[in-house]
């Protein structure tokens, strides 16, 4: 097992991917600079919280995993990397154990890298957090990076179970895109007010307000349920609640994404030992 993770992290140290989607995360680290820009150009007298792009994190990363988890792991397909590993003498647990660790340690660098690179210029230009608690920002973050493993898992089963690359990579891209306009069709009804305001225009051409007036597209009942428990479940919603800091159960999207974890790894590790490699 160390020399299979041993070989992993070389391969990943040395993997175009990974440097590519390094360099792609590091340019989130911008974005407060940009807002900082905006806000001293439009003369605003307060500058935005840090905190509005400290969990950025939770969107990047895993929008990046489906190419670079599936162009790694195709790699060793198409290379025979792979049925080499087995061929001298690896168990099959142990060749999807040690890819499913090097894919999660590339996810963490990435977390670490826009971390590290939007404190580093965020904290000079906007000053450190100030409209969240310490503790709720670090449970958000812990959460974020916990869906991302979550991810790092799901991705990690499609493409050691598909050995065609090109299949893999469309798999875990599409999945993943398709899963985020889901969650973002949830999130916009989810938003929806109960009630907006009426407005009546007066003899004299004057617009006033009236009484509140129903929403008709407000989502409630047993429906509203659903897509709270969807929204919550999926990695996707928590990826766009994280990002936000918008989660309302901080215990609840973490408890789902161990869930998903668990049961994706388990998953993997029993069609892997029968799956043919030739």
């Amino acid at each position: 097992m160390n020399r299979l993770l041993h070989a992993g992290f070389f391969r990943l140290k040395k993997s175009h991917f990974l440097w590519i989607a390094l360099a792609t995360i590091l340019l989130g680290v911008f974005i407060p600079v940009n807002s900082y820009l905006d806000y001293r150009a439009m003369d605003i007298g307060h500058l935005p919280p840090l905190e509005n792009f400290l969990n950025g994190h939770a969107m990047f990363v895993p929008i990046m995993l489906p190419v670079l988890i599936s162009l790694f792991v195709g790699t060793e397909y198409s290379d025979g990397t792979l049925r080499n590993k087995l061929l001298v003498g690896h168990a099959r647990w142990q060749v999807y154990l040690s890819t499913l660790i090097v894919n999660l340690t590339a996810s963490l660098i990435l977390t670490l890298a826009y971390l590290a690179g939007c404190l580093a210029v965020g904290l000079p230009l906007l000053g450190p957090p100030k409209t969240i608690p310490s503790g709720f920002l670090a449970a958000g973050i812990a959460g974020a990076l916990i869906t991302e493993f979550a991810v790092c898992a799901l991705l990690t089963l499609i493409s050691l179970l598909c050995s065609r690359k090109s299949g893999s990579v469309a798999i875990c891209i599409l999945g993943l895109m398709g899963m985020l306009l889901f969650s973002i069709f949830l999130q916009s009804k989810l938003s929806e007010p109960e009630f907006y305001p009426g407005y009546d225009m007066t003899v004299n051409g004057y617009v006033q307000s009236t009484e509140m007036v129903p929403n008709g597209s407000y989502v409630q009942g047993v429906k509203r349920q659903i897509y709270e428990f969807l929204m919550d479940f999926l990695p996707t919603g928590q990826m766009l609640s994280y990002a936000n800091f918008e989660v309302q159960k901080l215990w609840l999207p973490p408890l789902y994404a161990l869930l998903i974890f668990t049961v994706s790894t388990g998953m993997g590790l029993t069609i892997f030992q029968r799956k043919d490699l030739k």
